[in-house]
């Protein structure tokens, strides 16, 4: 059965962190919750991405079955839905994978616009 289970989450805890293997991707139904990646001049994390209610992450592990590109952390009391990597393969037919390639795409730029600007800070 292809069910979203409702996980909910304080602010300021870590919902998915960078490096660890994902095997679901989430649904924010309401709060908000912002995406980091550690800089790799700085070591300290950098926001690229806010979340609120309708928007989904996570989507990259399960799409290249690859660690966690980012931390999502939760800005306020958030409620998710997660879906797990064989619903998610199961739904992938079903026209969730073309929104999830899509999506995917506008994060190479972002990761693409830190490194370039890290770069920059070290030249610099």
């Amino acid at each position: 059965e292809d069910a979203l289970e409702p996980m909910n989450f304080a602010d300021g805890e870590t919902i998915i962190k960078q490096g660890d293997i994902g095997n679901y991707m989430y649904f924010v139904s309401t709060g908000s919750a912002v995406a980091t990646i550690i800089s790799k001049d700085s070591n300290q994390p950098v926001a690229v991405k806010g979340y609120g209610s309708g928007d989904f992450f996570g989507e990259l592990a399960l799409l290249r079955n690859a660690p966690r590109a980012a931390t999502v952390t939760a800005t306020s009391a958030c409620q998710c839905f997660r879906l797990d990597r064989g619903a998610y393969e199961r739904l992938a037919g079903q026209g969730l994978e073309e929104e999830v390639k899509l999506k995917a795409a506008s994060y190479e730029t972002v990761d693409t616009i830190v490194r370039r600007r890290d770069s920059k800070k070290s030249s610099g």
